[in-house]
């Protein structure tokens, strides 16, 4: 990554999650720690990507999911058979424009539950560790649909 100027890239896009988030598991990627940053406008940039990210079935969600199931493929830790929705994976990049791309996406989603379940990584400290952080870092707002119109 480094020869082809790709770790930069990533470590730019990394920064806000780790600054908040020391123990990410992605935090080896930096060679000197990153320090505690009270920047209210990264938290707020970062809680609207997290918004995004709790329907899986949006486009943002999307991608990302594809992304984890592209790096298992790319890694040679994920195989599928052909003829399997899964096998059509490029597809998803028409999502959600065309039907068959809706359908490879619900096969991404699906197998990212199986992929990446608790046996697959091993334990689930990073999910507790990121959502407890969260916590401490700002409180946890939750409107319902009732509640949002009320305000308005």
């Amino acid at each position: 990554m480094k020869r082809k100027q790709l770790l930069e890239l990533i470590k730019k896009a990394l920064y806000p999650l780790l600054i908040y988030y020391p123990l990410c598991p992605l935090s080896f990627l930096f060679e000197n720690k990153i320090t505690n940053n009270e920047n209210a406008f990264l938290i707020y940039e970062f809680k609207q990507f997290l918004k995004k990210m709790f329907d899986r079935w949006n486009t943002d969600a999307t991608f990302v999911q594809a992304n984890a199931i592209y790096i298992a493929f790319d890694s040679g830790n994920l195989k599928v058979n052909k003829g399997l929705l899964l096998a059509e994976f490029p597809e998803v990049q028409h999502f959600p424009y065309t039907e068959k791309s809706k359908q490879v996406a619900s096969s991404i989603r699906a197998a990212l539950n199986g992929y990446f379940g608790r046996d697959r990584i091993g334990s689930v400290k990073w999910p507790m560790y990121f959502w407890n952080n969260g916590l401490i870092l700002q409180k946890c707002e939750f409107l319902n649909n009732y509640e949002r119109t009320k305000q308005k």
